[in-house]
């Protein structure tokens, strides 16, 4: 059987285009269409990424081993235009009703069935109808087991508010509740509110008050807001509210920028006098750090480490997603950037501890299985106070349990008293580096090399069994590694005089570092000391 086929002429050819031209109009292929939605799903908002991912798609599952079509032929190469397309298609479709307060609920059941022990509370708005007028605002309130885990832990010496604004094309406000963890902060709550007002900033904060009933955090850290200062220590009575150093500064610069208010002399400008005077000296308790209670062994005077945080979710997470939705924000926050936030936690734990690797040898018992940041600081202290162990000289108080006196290395007039505190008192020493720090200063690690009874272990459990100071023990394995554990390469850090091409130059330590084997079995170290480059 033989099948004819008659092609009209090029001149029979009337009202369309030919040649070229054609492949620009034609439609988009069935398969790109579907590989378009499922990138959209998953969280693909970006032309030039889905471009990249469309074109690797082309040539090496549709066209593999074959003749790759044209650039310009539409169907396996859509437009920009086409992409957006299909990508608000994808939205739309996931939405399960056009009002996202429904596709909310929805997702809010769907996440409480996939961890029934995380806490959800969601409230839609309503409008009300009735003669009085009152509406029922929007409220969203979450917090995962973990982050509750967080707050238990580390929330009941300080805790940190902190909102991020423009993450919705509704413009709500996004509240976290943080906390300063081990190794960084970390949010251990978080909520949206429809209006920015005390009512319903004290309504989310009650609910995750309701939460935690056993988690009374002794301070706060704000922005000044005179209505959220005010909110805070309406719900958490027992807590005292300080101001964020970074934007107490920022406002200072702020108002004598300008050129109304600003003055080169104090004495002559009695507008900025009246202003510093009325607005903050009376809430010098608030930020002054001589007001500071010892009982305030977290060494936060800023809350600006949140900001990192915020650009991460502004940029890193939500940066494809511009003019979402409330439930897309919602989805980003809670299962990728709540969670990747939790990861990171956990990895940078595991990663200081005995089990990951071998510890150098020149790391004290004491400081194992602590933040590498605790490590670092004592460590240089140490090494510091073993310097300048001839020129700082301590006496013990006589009749004064766990108390001494270190006269200063730099002037003969001036001296340190050192209390290492009791069970039920805190650790007190009067040294700038101690206040800034809220970490062993020189001085007291000049006694814990001369006094070899009085150790790390003598000092207050109030500040020894701080969590900030140790490793999250449900993230490690507090055991060692056995001795004859295999390819771990074992490498002591030496401090030692040594040429500069054979050294390593550490800015925080400021000295040369040399890193050498363990010398064998038998053989005996050889003492080395500082060789300061700074």
């Amino acid at each position: 059987m033989r099948y004819f086929i008659k092609l009209p002429d090029a001149e029979d050819h009337e009202n369309h285009v030919m040649g070229e031209a054609v492949r620009i109009r034609e439609t988009v292929d069935d398969r790109i269409v579907k590989k378009m939605e499922k990138l959209s799903g998953q969280g693909v908002r970006k032309c030039e990424e889905m471009n990249r991912h469309l074109e690797s798609f082309v040539i090496n599952d549709l066209f593999k081993g074959r003749r790759q079509p044209a650039k310009t032929m539409r169907r396996f190469y859509p437009t920009n235009k086409d992409i957006a397309n299909a990508i608000l298609r994808e939205k739309t479709r996931q939405c399960h009703s056009k009002a996202d307060q429904e596709n909310l609920e929805h997702l809010v059941r769907k996440w409480k069935e996939k961890s029934p022990d995380d806490f959800f509370h969601y409230r839609r708005f309503q409008e009300d109808t009735s003669k009085e007028g009152t509406a029922q605002n929007i409220l969203f309130v979450f917090q995962s087991k973990d982050q509750q885990r967080l707050l238990r832990r580390y929330g009941n010496q300080m805790c940190l508010i902190d909102a991020t604004y423009r993450t919705t094309r509704y413009a709500l406000p996004l509240f976290f509740l943080c906390v300063r963890i081990n190794v960084s902060y970390q949010v251990v709550a978080a909520f949206v509110t429809q209006n920015e007002d005390a009512p319903s900033i004290a309504e989310a904060l009650r609910i995750v008050q309701q939460w935690n009933p056993d988690c009374h955090p002794k301070y706060f850290m704000v922005d000044f807001d005179t209505a959220e200062m005010a909110i805070l220590e309406e719900v958490f009575s027992e807590g005292v509210v300080l101001l964020c150093d970074f934007h107490r500064e920022k406002a200072w610069g702020e108002w004598t920028s300008k050129n109304d208010n600003g003055s080169y002399i104090w004495k002559s400008n009695e507008k900025l006098r009246r202003w510093f005077d009325n607005v903050w000296l009376p809430e010098k308790e608030r930020w002054c750090v001589a007001y500071r209670k010892e009982d305030f062994i977290i060494a936060v005077n800023t809350n600006n480490g949140l900001e990192r945080q915020n650009e991460a979710l502004k940029y890193q997470y939500l940066g494809g997603y511009r003019n979402c939705s409330f439930s897309e924000m919602l989805t980003v926050v809670i299962t990728r950037f709540l969670t990747d936030s939790y990861t990171k936690y956990i990895t940078r734990n595991v990663r200081g501890s005995y089990g990951y690797r071998v510890y150098n040898d020149a790391i004290l018992n004491f400081l194992r299985n602590r933040p590498s940041s605790v490590v670092d600081h004592v460590h240089q202290r140490l090494g510091t106070a073993s310097d300048e162990s001839a020129i700082l000289k301590i006496e013990e108080c006589v009749g004064q349990h766990g108390t001494f006196v270190v006269k200063s290395g730099s002037s003969v007039d001036k001296s340190y008293t050192i209390k290492f505190g009791t069970e039920t008192t805190f650790p007190t020493f009067d040294c700038d580096d101690w206040r800034r720090n809220r970490l062993p200063c020189k001085h007291i690690c000049a006694v814990f090399l001369s006094k070899s009874e009085w150790g790390w272990e003598r000092l207050s459990p109030l500040c020894t069994q701080n969590p900030l100071l140790s490793l999250d023990e449900l993230c490690i394995s507090s055991s060692p590694p056995s001795a004859d554990c295999k390819n771990t390469e074992r490498v002591t850090l030496y401090r030692a005089r040594v040429p500069r091409q054979k050294t390593l130059i550490s800015e925080k330590r400021k000295c040369r570092l040399v890193l050498m084997p363990s010398p064998p079995e038998g053989e005996t170290r050889r003492q080395c000391s500082w060789q300061s480059v700074g």
